[in-house]
C-alpha cells in the first residue's frame, strides 16, 4: 500500500472521531444544555405560529381570559398540562384531574411560556 492511501484512510478515521467527539460534547454536556436547544426550537415554532396566544381559566364553569404573562406564571405552578382535543385549545393544565378549576391554553401560549423561561409540565 502506498503512503498516499494510508494518509487518506487516517484522515477519514480522524475526521469521524472528531465528529463523534463534537456530537458527544454538544448533546451530553453542559456546553449547550438541552434547555437551550428546547428554547431555540420553541422560539422558532412560536414565530411560525400565526394564531394568537390564548389562555383561559375555568373555575366551576365560570371562564375568564388571563393575560399571557400571568398565565405563564399560573400554568408553571400546575401539576400537569395534558393535550386535549379542541379546535381552540391544545392543553388543559390542572393541579388535580378531578378539579373544576383548570387552565386551557393553546400551543402558542405554551411555546411563549417555555421560550421566556417558564417550566410547563407537559409530560
Amino acid at each position: 500500500m502506498s503512503p498516499k492511501y494510508i494518509n487518506l484512510a487516517l484522515m477519514m478515521v480522524s475526521f469521524f472521531l472528531i465528529i463523534n467527539i463534537l456530537i458527544t460534547l454538544l448533546f451530553n454536556s453542559s456546553i449547550i444544555p438541552s434547555q437551550s436547544i428546547k428554547r431555540i426550537v420553541n422560539g422558532f415554532t412560536y414565530s411560525l405560529d400565526t394564531s394568537p396566544p390564548k389562555c383561559i381559566f375555568n373555575s366551576s364553569g365560570i371562564v375568564g381570559d388571563i393575560p399571557i404573562d400571568r398565565c405563564c406564571l399560573q400554568i408553571q405552578s400546575q401539576l400537569s398540562c395534558d393535550p386535549i382535543n379542541s379546535t381552540e385549545f391544545n392543553f388543559k393544565c390542572y393541579t388535580s384531574k378531578t378539579s373544576e378549576r383548570f387552565y386551557l391554553i393553546n400551543k402558542k401560549t405554551l411555546n411563549y411560556c417555555e421560550n421566556v423561561g417558564f417550566y410547563v409540565n407537559t409530560e
